[in-house]
């Protein structure tokens, strides 16, 4: 074997060695994209999901809106009708008032 063959069938093995190590250094890199890969996929798949929950959210707070405005009106023609009802509660008392004082009257005449 000369001197050339033997130089030959180093750098052969080396460059084996080195394809070795490129081939893994490619599997590991291949393999990280397949989980980023993956990674992403659900990534997205949860983004979506809260997207579609914001949204209900959105139409829930947005509808709410609505009943919270129901509700204030409700409550403004309530509070109108307890101030009608406390005016005609004095009314009802300074008649009551009239009319105690006009039999305190009578009773005084007639007794």
């Amino acid at each position: 074997m000369s001197a050339r063959d033997c130089t030959i069938r180093v750098d052969s093995f080396i460059m084996d060695n080195v394809l070795i190590e490129l081939e893994k250094k490619v599997e590991r890199v291949a393999s990280a994209i397949r989980r980023l890969k993956e990674e992403n996929a659900n990534l997205r798949s949860e983004n979506q999901e809260l997207n579609g929950r914001l949204g209900e959210v959105g139409k829930s707070a947005s509808g709410n809106d609505g009943a919270v405005r129901e509700l204030r009106s409700k409550i403004g023609q309530l509070e109108k009708e307890r101030k009608s009802l406390i005016e005609q509660r004095k009314e009802v008392e300074a008649r009551l008032e009239g009319i105690l004082s006009r039999f305190d009257s009578f009773e005084g005449l007639g007794g």
